[in-house]
């Protein structure tokens, strides 16, 4: 099982993944992609981020819907806990339930990558990834 230690050495990985998700969303004047309409691109940046960590050998990582937020992160599950690694909405789009303006000139940073312990036993990732089988 991975450690947090391992998700904080790729935190400049993750950053640069959401980037090219970000770089490559073209809204125009009225707000709308091709891609995603006038929704937002966090379900996007968080599956690119999950592709970085598979990547970096992080396993047991998912994508999580958040409903009251309408918001998509990632979850993990590590030897600490279960961990949330994100990139705050905030960062990088304004709006609210299903559209979403993008803020024109953001550079990711990996301080701009947040991993926050949700839980300290890593047994209730099945607490917060729907359908979670573990592997061990």
């Amino acid at each position: 099982m991975n450690s947090i230690k391992d998700i904080q050495e790729i935190k400049s990985d993750l950053a640069e993944a959401a980037q090219e998700v970000y770089d490559n969303w073209q809204q125009d004047e009225d707000g709308w992609d091709e891609e995603v309409g006038k929704g937002g691109i966090c379900h996007l940046i968080a599956d690119e981020m999950i592709n970085a960590m598979f990547g970096a050998g992080i396993s047991e990582c998912f994508s999580v819907s958040c409903d009251h937020e309408v918001h998509v992160y990632c979850v993990v599950q590590c030897v600490e806990g279960v961990v949330r690694v994100d990139i705050p909405y905030s960062i990088y789009e304004t709006g609210g339930g299903y559209t979403w303006k993008k803020i024109n000139g953001v550079k990711f940073i990996e301080e701009d990558v947040f991993v926050n312990i949700l839980d300290a036993d890593p047994e209730m990732i099945k607490n917060y990834v729907e359908d979670y089988e573990s592997d061990y």
